[in-house]
């Protein structure tokens, strides 16, 4: 997936049974005055169960704890955890998380409960995508449930369309796999300072004629695409691979341990176009599936666009099975038109 997903230790699971944590967020009257601000520190942990707070799962206080934790580290990202606030109640909550390849990727509650609360949540999406382009960011990108129908009409008004649905995917990897034997010619390229170019031409070469994300392709350049992968989990460039023939790249493939080492996250996986249909997608897969048991993982799990049919052939083929779906929407901030109506870059 080219930007953010939405780690998938963080997903949701469960059924109902933290609604009453809404209670008092919504009384303000619709033509309340509005306060857009930042967080106090305080004040996080009822910010973010407002943002994960849902009709249909419970969310498990580490996952909450964790969420927090997220908010404290990113306080600096685009004005930080923000809230609005109406007749001296909190109405809504938004937070961004920023990225090295300069996107954010900006959370809002999973309800959104009326006029007031939609409204109030646009206004904090507006100003955290001034503060990201202020700060230097170039794409801002939000991931919702797909039924989340309030939340998507709010990420539109603000300015964002959708790239794609994004399936998660999840496998546990047996102990008996094993890579295989490249073909003869071929040969195995790890990642270093020597061969970032190489990576970097590799990577660029794969997005041609790519069917994951294309309204994504050309719109970051090729080191924000690194640096977006790099800080994806925690950067091992020892599981950092291409398959070179020859001199050339003819794939691609980067995992990052998430979670503590628990999950091994496909960050990317891609072929050059000339390269496709040869099997060396099943091999880069066995090699993920090696690596994830080799580091003790007990999942392996990745993002993928729902409408990248080839791709999805490929996972299920080595067992990937769907554990969850999100709706990705993005809004390029480069060119932000301030309340004069004047274009801002």
């Amino acid at each position: 997936m080219p930007l953010a997903t939405w780690p998938l230790f963080l997903l949701p699971v469960g059924t109902l049974s933290n609604i009453p944590i809404l209670k008092g967020f919504f009384g303000a009257q619709p033509n309340a005055p509005v306060i857009i601000r930042s967080a106090r520190p305080e004040e996080f942990d009822s910010a973010v169960r407002l943002l994960l707070a849902s009709h249909s799962y419970a969310i498990e206080e580490h996952q909450i704890q964790d969420f927090v934790r997220m908010a404290i580290s990113h306080r600096s990202d685009a004005g930080g955890l923000m809230i609005a606030e109406a007749a001296g109640r909190v109405v809504s909550a938004a937070m961004p998380v920023t990225s090295p390849g300069r996107t954010m990727l900006i959370f809002v509650p999973n309800i959104i409960a009326g006029e007031l609360q939609a409204d109030t949540t646009r206004q904090l999406v507006e100003q955290i995508c001034a503060h990201g382009r202020t700060d230097g960011i170039h794409l801002a990108q939000g991931l919702l449930d797909p039924d989340h129908s309030a939340g998507i009409a709010v990420l539109t008004a603000a300015g964002f369309g959708p790239i794609a649905e994004l399936l998660y995917l999840q496998a546990h990897p047996a102990r008996s796999t094993r890579t295989g034997d490249l073909p003869s010619g071929y040969r195995w390229v790890s990642y270093s300072s020597a061969t970032h170019a190489l990576f970097a031409r590799a990577v660029l070469s794969t997005y041609q004629q790519s069917l994951d994300c294309p309204a994504v392709s050309g719109l970051r350049h090729i080191d924000d695409v690194i640096a977006g992968h790099r800080a994806t989990g925690e950067f091992d460039p020892s599981m950092w691979f291409a398959i070179c023939c020859g001199d050339d790249p003819a794939g691609v493939l980067i995992l990052s341990p998430a979670h503590h080492g628990q999950m091994l996250e496909l960050v990317y996986v891609g072929l050059v176009p000339e390269y496709r249909g040869h099997g060396l997608g099943d091999l880069l897969m066995r090699k993920a599936l090696e690596t994830a048991v080799a580091r003790g993982a007990a999942s392996l799990s990745l993002a993928v666009d729902a409408a990248n049919k080839p791709a999805l052939n490929l996972y299920w083929r080595h067992g990937l099975r769907t554990v969850g779906r999100k709706m990705a929407m993005m809004r390029d901030i480069r060119g932000i038109v301030d309340k004069s109506g004047s274009n801002t870059v």
